[in-house]
């Protein structure tokens, strides 16, 4: 069974497939005018900030744009995409705390300073519920070296899932344990370690005028 017929089986209403190894190629590397004959674009290979791919990039650009999926496919055919995700990739590269970098990235949000950290995500129930309207960060560690990024928005009942890897897909008044068991099914489905073998974390945040 495809990812897809796993999340509407735990009841997504909507989803859009979607792969990050599709848009890679293009973030390493820039077009510059050449002045001297013969004039015309050169390639310039930049950094490899988005090497090991480009989540955390992807999932803040689509947090800054208000969860709004429809926007963010458009939006990373264009330069500007481009540099959003290549510049939150090089912030990520710095290597502060967790908190601090996705202030700097969510000027927009209210971030705390700790999270949730669990073996399944059937552990955040409450946690997730605890709000109506409101973010959640979520980061998977793969194995000792690796990480994943994927975020989720909660609107009232309504909550849209986005893992660069797989897609962005919604639920509309399924129930929290659900939705929680979903992101457990692609953990294994995506073979990121598996429900048991490495933490999970997720990490609330809020709309600043929401507060």
């Amino acid at each position: 069974m495809s990812f897809e017929g796993i999340a509407k089986s735990r009841g997504a209403v909507a989803f859009y497939d979607f792969d990050q190894s599709i848009i890679t190629p293009n973030l390493n590397f820039v077009l510059g005018r050449q002045v001297e004959f013969p004039r015309g674009y050169v390639r310039i290979e930049s950094d490899n900030v988005t090497t090991n791919g480009c989540c955390f990039g992807l999932c803040m650009t689509l947090m800054n744009g208000d969860f709004d999926f429809r926007r963010l496919e458009p939006l990373l055919k264009t330069n500007e995409g481009i540099g959003q995700v290549r510049g939150y990739q090089f912030i990520q590269k710095v290597g502060v705390a967790l908190d601090v970098l996705l202030r700097n990235c969510l000027p927009d949000y209210d971030v705390p300073k700790y999270g949730k950290a669990g073996k399944s995500f059937l552990k955040f129930k409450s946690y997730v519920k605890w709000k109506k309207s409101c973010c959640f960060y979520i980061k998977v560690y793969c194995n000792e070296d690796l990480t994943h990024a994927i975020c989720m928005q909660r609107e009232g009942e309504r909550y849209s899932i986005f893992d660069p890897n797989v897609g962005f897909w919604t639920f509309n008044g399924a129930k929290v344990k659900e939705i929680l068991g979903c992101l457990d099914d692609l953990t294994n489905y995506m073979d990121y370690g598996g429900v048991g073998k490495f933490r999970r974390f997720i990490l609330r945040i809020t709309k600043k005028k929401d507060i």
